[in-house]
């Protein structure tokens, strides 16, 4: 599953991956959403591939996704078809869980919130593109989170707040 994530203030597209313990950037995206990368001592194991040494750490990355706002640590490392993965780290920190048969992220907390999500990454890319990458994230589409509750028919995803990117 993609979700728009916006990182130091940058969009970007990133895989919720429950099968990844860590979150990922690649060099470039960490570059491009100008993050200060130190660092870092490892080695990861992506499926199908070689083991591989780490390219630094980006740590208290500054993250919106929907209402949801935080604090992710990125492990910067090359990775072929990704930009940003978010694994379980951001998943228990965030308490989100992903709810693929909805095509949503639900965050958990003091007032529930489920983020629309993309469950093919061309998808997710051509949004972007087509709106001129200037997205406004999550905007409501009610007035109040009541109204936008009823219309949707029970809300949507897990009878929560459904956000949705929509363009300008």
């Amino acid at each position: 599953m993609y979700v728009d994530i916006t990182l130091n203030g940058k969009i970007a597209t990133a895989l919720v991956d429950t099968g990844a313990t860590n979150s990922f950037i690649t060099p470039e995206e960490a570059e491009r959403c100008n993050l200060t990368v130190t660092e870092g001592v490892g080695r990861i194991k992506a499926v199908n591939s070689a083991t591989a040494a780490i390219c630094g750490v980006s740590k208290g990355v500054k993250s919106r996704i929907g209402h949801w706002e935080g604090k992710i640590n990125f492990t910067v490392a090359l990775m072929d078809d990704f930009d940003v993965v978010l694994g379980m780290n951001f998943m228990v920190a965030a308490k989100a869980v992903p709810v693929p048969s909805a095509k949503c992220v639900m965050f958990q907390g003091g007032q529930p919130r489920v983020v629309g999500a993309d469950l093919l990454l061309r998808r997710a890319r051509q949004v972007r593109k087509d709106a001129g990458m200037n997205i406004v994230l999550h905007k409501p589409r009610g007035d109040t989170i009541d109204e936008d509750v009823n219309k949707i028919g029970g809300g949507g995803c897990c009878g929560h707040h459904l956000d949705r990117a929509t363009t300008e």
